[in-house]
């Protein structure tokens, strides 16, 4: 009796581990993401929900797929044609995000889903996002320089969260990456924003809060959050859409920026950077005239928005450049906002080989996303 307990637990493991083997985490590609995100600053908490739309890449039908966020986030809930589908939540250890590790649901669809067929989703997760240097540290990275590289985090003060690659803020569909092993991260990162370049992206964010301070100021991509006040009571909303995903990492920013826009530039800086404002707002006719004589009249909005931290590493996603504005250097706010009305003068998101003028213009500028995901 004993032998036959040992056996059927043999068997039982040996079928999980042949389903883990048998498990195509990139058959999968997401082709819509429609979703509503909910921003808590003070408990630093995120919550959201929403559908996806999945489409199977693969060569043959599959009914399991994988759905991964950051591990510091935690599935709720997953549906299909309004009912809950069978899903089981695991870590996965992966760099393609701060904490080094994923929250994955393999999910169990209704049907088989045929190759090149589409099927929605519904989904819920919530959970906080904080500073975390994890992935860096471990692979040798000093604490300090990790923060001023890994600096996403909501936080009461200051919120600023980049897409994947960064955090895992939204659900994705990939292998392991590993910082450790050569190319893993870039290689993982590539396929994934190859087979999510067509993909349409929405969301609709929103916080709320009270206080004699005022609102903040909510910008996802280069829109802007709607802003309604009653007494100390406060509440914003953005809603950002990409048609194209193209090589974008969505992104959303919350502070109480000064705002010194002046179209057809948007500029926030954090009180006491008035100074560094003012090298980018006096820079930018000058740019402005550079890229239109060697590129066309740029197009699409730009905007350029403070960083907290006066070390942390600027990034840019599509024309909103987060940069520090502590320093009130001349020279890099002229060739920050030349690198950005460049993308607005091109205008597609879509991956591009850049000409010799705009190598030229790139190899003076600094890597834009500390080490990990630069978009040019």
């Amino acid at each position: 009796m004993r032998f036959l307990c040992v056996l059927c637990v043999l068997c039982v493991l040996c079928g999980l581990s042949s389903l883990t083997f048998a498990l195509d985490r990139e058959a999968f590609t997401i082709t819509k993401y429609d979703l509503e995100i909910r921003l808590e600053p003070e408990q630093q908490r995120l919550g959201a929900r929403g559908r996806i739309t999945l489409r199977n890449d693969s060569a043959r039908p599959q009914k399991v797929v994988a759905l991964q966020i950051s591990s510091s986030l935690n599935w709720r809930a997953i549906r299909v044609n309004g009912k809950p589908v069978q899903f089981v939540s695991q870590p996965y250890e992966s760099d393609i995000d701060h904490t080094g590790a994923l929250s994955e649901a393999v999910v169990t669809l209704p049907a088989e889903i045929k190759p090149k067929d589409s099927v929605e989703v519904e989904v819920g997760y919530e959970g906080v996002i904080l500073l975390d240097t994890t992935r860096l540290t471990r692979v040798g990275v000093p604490e300090d320089l990790a923060k001023h590289t890994s600096w996403d985090q909501i936080g009461k003060s200051f919120t600023a969260v980049r897409g994947a690659g960064y955090v895992a803020w939204y659900p994705i569909t990939t292998e392991s990456a590993d910082f450790s092993e050569g190319n893993s991260l870039f290689e993982v990162i590539d396929r994934w924003k190859a087979r999510e370049a067509e993909s349409e992206f929405r969301v609709s964010l929103s916080l709320s809060g009270a206080g004699d301070e005022g609102s903040p100021t909510l910008l996802c991509g280069t829109t802007s959050g709607f802003n309604a006040e009653s007494g100390r009571n406060w509440a914003l909303k953005a809603d950002c859409n990409w048609n194209v995903l193209g090589t974008v990492a969505p992104v959303f920013v919350a502070a109480r920026y000064v705002d010194q826009s002046k179209p057809p530039l948007k500029l926030y800086n954090l009180s006491g950077h008035e100074a560094g404002a003012a090298k980018y707002a006096t820079a930018f006719e000058p740019a402005s005239k550079f890229v239109t004589e060697w590129f066309g009249k740029p197009i699409a909005p730009v905007a350029i928005a403070d960083l907290a931290d006066p070390h942390a590493a600027p990034f840019e996603s599509g024309t909103l450049l987060l940069a520090s504005m502590a320093a009130e250097d001349t020279k890099l706010a002229g060739i920050n906002l030349v690198h950005e009305l460049v993308h607005s003068a091109v205008g597609s998101p879509a991956p591009r080989t850049p000409t010799a003028s705009a190598k030229s213009i790139s190899a003076a500028r600094p890597r834009m996303s500390g080490g990990c995901c630069a978009t040019w």
